[in-house]
């Protein structure tokens, strides 16, 4: 029973979509002959006019800025690069480890993080301001950015 139900579910869609490409296909032959005479071929000229038209539009409203037309700088690519590549690179964070906490699973106190006042507990995989602790064990705590990695070791060990 259950295998007719979907044999005949299966055969309506089919019979959907049969339907669905005629009609799709008969609106798409009479919008074309709407558009071009029956007898008149169009000449390549002719078929790139409207092509020209709704270009032109498209550069002249430009629907990707905000002021809708087109920017008074021109874009120079080879500006660009060598812009990135000089930019000064941002100068790395001051951290300092200020102390370890509790026992295993160490917590660490950094201070220094960008974004943050005063001292910050931290554990491993923690992440701040882009900064990923990678471990932090009794005596140092390892920091990583996407460019640099840091080993902080506590100064001085309390008694």
């Amino acid at each position: 029973m259950t295998r007719t139900i979907e044999s005949l579910c299966w055969l309506g869609c089919a019979s959907g979509l049969l339907v669905a490409f005629l009609v799709l296909r008969t609106l798409a032959l009479a919008t074309a002959t709407r558009i071009l005479p029956v007898g008149a071929p169009a000449s390549p000229s002719q078929q790139n006019v409207g092509l020209d038209s709704l270009t032109n539009d498209i550069i002249q409203r430009d629907p990707f800025r905000l002021a809708r037309r087109p920017s008074q700088v021109p874009f120079i690519a080879d500006t660009v690069a060598a812009a990135v590549s000089t930019a000064p690179k941002a100068p790395a964070p001051p951290l300092v480890l200020a102390g370890i906490v509790g026992g295993p699973p160490w917590s660490a106190v950094i201070e220094g993080v960008p974004g943050r006042d005063g001292p910050v507990v931290v554990h491993r995989g923690d992440t701040l301001a882009g900064l990923r602790i990678r471990d932090v064990r009794r005596d140092r705590a390892i920091v990583s950015s996407p460019d640099t990695t840091w080993v902080l070791t506590i100064k001085r060990v309390w008694q």
